[in-house]
């Protein structure tokens, strides 16, 4: 058995320390659990954790998913592994949920994925540096296991995938729930 769990991500835009201080409540209460956001400039997209979402888990509630996009009013991607045989793409972009897998359609539906497209995600190329590297990745399902693929995606689109409530990062502000 392998890792199971989500990375969610917010996408940085023009938000600011303030926005996401101003925020992080109402983004504990959509969790239903306390949640840290890990917020740098260098970043394109602001991780959020929370252990509710992220911990043995790797399926991401359109209701989630959508509120909050409202909440921060800009898009939201969570990359998933499940066993590490399943990778998963969830992006929620004006209050629609698309959902694509790297892995073999017997395996998704196997394990209850019916809803997700092993199709290439165009829509993720808008958000990454390198729409080859991407589908070079994507296309290379057979040969590494998802959490290296979803690390990579990760990198590809500027965020990071943090494992629990109070990693300190180089460069990168912890903004908690209370």
């Amino acid at each position: 058995m392998g890792t199971t769990r989500t990375f969610y991500s917010i996408k940085r835009d023009q938000l600011i320390v303030d926005d996401i201080k101003s925020k992080i409540s109402e983004l504990a209460d959509i969790c239903m659990d306390s949640c840290t956001a890990y917020f740098s400039e260098h970043l394109r997209w602001i991780p959020i954790f929370s252990s509710t979402l992220c911990e043995g888990n790797c399926y991401a509630e359109n209701f989630t998913l959508i509120e909050i996009e409202k909440l921060f009013g800009t898009p939201v991607i969570v990359l998933s592994v499940s066993d590490s045989d399943v990778g998963l793409v969830n992006i929620c972009e004006n209050g629609i949920v698309s959902r694509f897998s790297f892995s073999d359609e017997s395996r998704l539906k196997d394990n209850g994925f019916g809803e997700y497209s092993t199709a290439f995600p165009e829509a993720l190329c808008s958000y990454t540096t390198d729409k080859e590297k991407l589908q070079e990745l994507w296309n290379s399902v057979n040969y590494i296991f998802a959490e290296d693929l979803i690390s990579e995606i990760s990198d590809l689109i500027g965020t990071m995938m943090v494992f629990d409530f109070d990693e300190e990062y180089t460069d990168t502000l912890l903004i908690c729930s209370e």
